[in-house]
């Protein structure tokens, strides 16, 4: 009898044990949630897997500049390459805690994705995917909850090309006071999606 038990209990251990990695595997791969919340994205265009990353600052705040080290670090800790040259060019803008990202004007030129790389006109299609992106926002931020909130819009851009890639927006309630950790955490969310087209995933 004791024998049994023993059994069936080393059984439901190795159960348990196959479910929890099973549900491992399906977690995102930061181990903290920092903030409560959603990011929408779309791809524009293929993103090269041996190119090296850049970050574009266009207004060198502190907040900006430590967004930038910290977003560096997390693709460096992800495997992916950084150099100040890379042909991968992320822009970033934001509104709320992170303000200060970059410019208070638009994150870059849009241009239209043609073999000329001219300037696109008034409606292109990276604008209506902005506006896509942005109609996902949710509606507690019309209740005056927006200045509570993080709200990060990421570009990627292809620099040989001039073309867009990648559009993201994460907006989520921060779960703590701490900048560092909210900057690594969206780091982190942005970076698990690159390349991906994802309509207010939850985290």
């Amino acid at each position: 009898m004791a024998r049994r038990l023993f059994q069936l209990a080393a059984a439901a251990v190795l159960i348990f044990s196959g479910t929890s990695q099973a549900v491992a595997q399906q977690q995102p791969f930061y181990d903290f949630r920092a903030c409560d919340g959603e990011i929408s994205s779309l791809a524009l265009g293929e993103i090269p897997q041996t190119d090296a990353y850049a970050v574009d600052i266009f207004d060198p705040t502190e907040t900006s500049l430590r967004f930038r080290d910290i977003f560096l670090a997390e693709l460096n800790e992800s495997s992916k390459a950084t150099s100040e040259d890379g042909n991968l060019v992320f822009s970033f803008r934001s509104e709320s805690i992170f303000r200060g990202i970059t410019s208070r004007g638009e994150v870059n030129p849009t241009y239209r994705g043609d073999e000329s790389g001219s300037r696109a006109s008034p409606r292109s299609d990276e604008d209506e995917t902005r506006e896509l992106i942005r109609s996902d926002r949710s509606r507690r931020d019309r209740r005056g909850q927006a200045s509570q909130q993080v709200l990060v819009e990421a570009e990627l851009r292809n620099n040989k090309t001039q073309r867009v890639v990648w559009l993201a927006t994460v907006r989520c309630s921060p779960l703590t006071n701490d900048n560092n950790v909210l900057m690594k955490f969206v780091s982190e969310v942005f970076i698990e999606n690159i390349g991906m087209a994802v309509k207010q995933k939850p985290f």
